[in-house]
């Protein structure tokens, strides 16, 4: 999914009319769990150096726990953002009668990320359901646009990819701010501030 701020294209100094601020790639972006601090240089390696700011899902390791994280690498900046789930899939990504080593760690922080001076919200696949949650990490951030990072493989059934989209137009509407969804297997949309698709 591709995104251009209202910030940058309002610039009058930004002279490149189709440059693109920020690419988005959905939850589960690489097959594989990684190690937290091998995700940058990956996308780093894949892109180039003259890649915008990336915005990047993906399941990593970090000091032995595993983590749905959304990663921001701004475009020729060291520093990154990250945003850990923070709302676990019952069952899939987290069994509360009897835990293993390959249940998911929850988030403990706000989604809230900036990038070309536009601040946004991370949410990430069923989070998209919690509007109580996305609005205060709205809020609390100022947050422009909220950006919806997920895999749909999980269904088999065209429904629950609609309810998530539904509840994404709502989300809209609540907040007054335009989504963005980058879905894996199902369907990425952009949808405007007054919950148009």
């Amino acid at each position: 999914m591709l995104f251009r701020s209202e910030a940058s294209a309002s610039n009058p100094a930004n002279s490149e009319p189709h440059r693109l601020d920020l690419l988005v790639l959905p939850e589960s972006t690489f097959e594989q769990t990684l190690a937290a601090e091998d995700l940058g240089p990956l996308i780093e390696a894949l892109l180039g150096p003259e890649r915008p700011a990336v915005l990047v899902g993906s399941t990593v390791r970090d000091d032995g726990r595993s983590y749905n994280r959304a990663l921001l690498l701004p475009q020729n900046a060291a520093a990154t953002s990250s945003y850990d789930k923070r709302q676990l899939l019952p069952f899939a990504e987290r069994r509360w009668l009897f835990a293993s080593s390959a249940d998911y760690t929850p988030g403990a922080t706000s989604a809230a990320m900036s990038v070309e001076g536009a601040p946004f919200v991370t949410s990430i696949c069923y989070e998209s359901l919690f509007g109580e949650q996305t609005r205060a990490d709205l809020q609390s951030s100022g947050g422009t646009f909220l950006v919806n990072l997920a895999n749909d493989g999980w269904f088999n059934d065209a429904r629950p990819i609609e309810a998530q989209i539904r509840a994404l137009q709502l989300r809209a509407i609540e907040n007054g701010v335009p989504v963005v969804r980058a879905a894996r297997d199902g369907v990425s949309v952009a949808i405007a501030a007054d919950g148009t698709v």
